[in-house]
Parts: C-alpha cells; sequence; structure tokens
C-alpha cells in the first residue's frame, strides 16, 4: 500500500483543522439554511468556499489560509464564514463563482468578487485588495455558462 493512499474518509467537521477554523479563528459555518443570514448581516464579509477535502487535498490549504487573510483583513471585516463543503460548489455558483478553492468578499448582500484557486500570498493580497475595495456599483456581474448538447456531445 502507498504511503499517500487514505485508508478512510474522515468527517471534515472533526478534522483538527477545522475546529480550530471554528472554535479558534470566529469563523462561522456557512449553510444552505443561514446564507440569507449571512447576506443579512452588514459590513465587509469573508467567505471561503472549498470542495470536500476527502476528494480535493487543496480544501485543507484554504482552511489554514483563511485565518491568515482574516488578520490581514481584520480592521474591515464584520464576519468569516466558511461554506459547508458538502454543498459550497452548489452554494458558489449562486454567485457566480466557478473554481474552488474561492476566497469571496461580501459588503452586505452584495457579492464583491472572488479570488479563485490557490494563489501565492502576494497574488491574494493584491486580489483581494481591490476586491474590498469595490464599490457596489463595481461588483461583478453574475454569469452563467451555457453549453450547447452538441459541444457536450464532442467533450465526451
Amino acid at each position: 500500500m502507498s504511503k499517500y493512499t487514505q485508508v478512510g474518509a474522515y468527517e471534515p467537521d472533526g478534522h483538527p483543522l477545522f475546529q480550530r477554523l471554528y472554535n479558534e479563528e470566529g469563523f462561522k459555518k456557512l449553510t444552505e439554511e443561514n446564507v440569507d443570514e449571512m447576506l443579512a448581516d452588514t459590513g465587509l464579509k469573508l467567505v471561503l468556499f472549498a470542495d470536500d477535502p476527502n476528494r480535493v487535498r487543496e480544501t485543507l490549504d484554504i482552511v489554514v489560509i483563511g485565518p491568515e487573510l482574516k488578520k490581514v483583513f481584520k480592521d474591515y471585516l464584520s464576519s468569516c464564514w466558511m461554506a459547508d463543503v458538502k454543498k459550497a460548489r452548489a452554494m458558489s455558483t449562486r454567485f457566480g463563482v466557478k473554481r474552488l478553492p474561492a476566497v469571496a468578499f461580501f459588503r452586505g448582500a452584495k457579492f464583491l468578487g472572488a479570488s479563485e484557486g490557490l494563489k501565492n500570498w502576494d497574488e491574494y493580497l493584491e486580489e483581494l485588495g481591490v476586491i474590498g475595495s469595490r464599490t457596489d456599483a463595481e461588483a461583478p456581474r453574475r454569469t452563467i455558462t451555457i453549453v450547447s448538447s452538441n459541444q457536450e456531445e464532442n467533450y465526451q
């Protein structure tokens, strides 16, 4: 057996990094049930979107990066959230986020944008600085990708 083989899946909420995120770093868990509550909050909010870490290892990276970003932007943030990894992909598409992991900013109910994919530290700071300083009028429009059935057949 390879040393890289994962013997069994684990429950993300029971993982020490997720427990630290929620219990020590003050992130709230974003679910389909409380997304409207998050959007109703005023102020600038940081939201992490990531896939199930049993399938996508980068999720654990963003769980470590998130609290560091919180420290940098702490003077501007009203709250920080981590989307439920089992539902994050579906929730992220609601806002036009296409690539996970992603770090997004919201001001009130307005989605200001997201830094998608893993980045180096300087790229995060640059991208999120621009996103966080956007006005509501500068927020991106949501886009939907439409693929015709003919194109889909070509990809299979």
